[in-house]
């Protein structure tokens, strides 16, 4: 069976290059650990991210799905020329972030496509750094989430030489920084979903087998992190939780769920 993992999209003008660096990106991610801050002044965790790289597709929801969510979308762009980008690319691109930017569970990042070969050909056009300006200046982001946070240039990713090579990995590191941010985000945001259904148990309506469900998930988004210690104190939750309602049953009055089980 397939381990469930957090999903990286990919879209723009030409989806091959990322089709074509897919494996890289799917091996390499994980390669280097990450320090988690983890909220309420827990200890920080040092994690590794292991994720899918698919192609965007409109399924993007911001449901309590935990396992197997696109939280990280990232548009692919090649343009040497300002008149180009204005007339080919601006507003996809604008469509693009305005369709992410409003859900807070998740992150974006535009990257920008280096062929230096290409570049080089085009000797009577702008400077490539004059598209990045114009990017920067279409998404007008202050603070700590400035442009420079969302947006990489890809040097000639299947070149050996060292700016290429310095290129990639600085792409990589970007996209852990956004992947953990926004993994962040969605497992705060989960825990505080299950806690809001705990506190549901005493409903008559409430189902122990459904809660267990959606924590057994958070669980296993631990285990996937290598988060063993974490994982395991949801099932001792779990189990503590169950084994207060066995002691508090009364035969005559015993809840819809724990009749379906005796």
């Amino acid at each position: 069976m397939e381990i469930p993992r957090p999903i990286i999209t990919f879209a723009g003008s030409d989806t091959q290059l990322p089709l074509q660096l897919k494996e890289s990106i799917e091996r390499e991610l994980p390669q280097e650990a990450l320090e988690w801050q983890r909220p309420y002044r827990r200890q920080p965790k040092t994690i590794y991210l292991e994720v899918k790289f698919e192609h965007y597709t409109d399924n993007f929801n911001s449901s309590n799905q935990l396992l197997e969510k696109q939280l990280l979308h990232t548009y692919w762009i090649e343009c040497y020329d300002v008149d180009s980008y204005k007339q080919n690319f601006r507003e996809n691109l604008i469509n693009w972030v305005n369709k992410f930017s409003k859900f807070n569970s998740s992150e974006w990042l535009i990257v920008l496509i280096d062929h230096t070969d290409k570049k080089l050909s085009k000797t009577k056009l702008l400077p490539r750094s004059s598209v990045a300006d114009k990017i920067k200046a279409d998404f007008p982001v202050t603070g700590k989430s400035s442009l420079d946070r969302h947006l990489v240039t890809l040097t000639d990713p299947f070149k050996k030489d060292t700016k290429a090579i310095e290129s990639f990995l600085q792409f990589l590191n970007k996209v852990r920084t956004l992947l953990l941010s926004a993994y962040s985000k969605q497992l705060a945001s989960y825990e505080e979903y299950i806690r809001s259904q705990r506190e549901k148990r005493t409903n008559e309506n409430w189902d122990f087998v459904n809660f267990f469900l959606a924590q057994e998930e958070l669980a296993f988004a631990f285990e996937l992190l290598g988060l063993y210690d974490e994982a395991l104190v949801q099932y001792d939750e779990l189990d503590a939780l169950f084994s207060q309602f066995i002691q508090n049953a009364h035969l005559d009055n015993l809840p819809f769920w724990l009749k379906k089980t005796s």
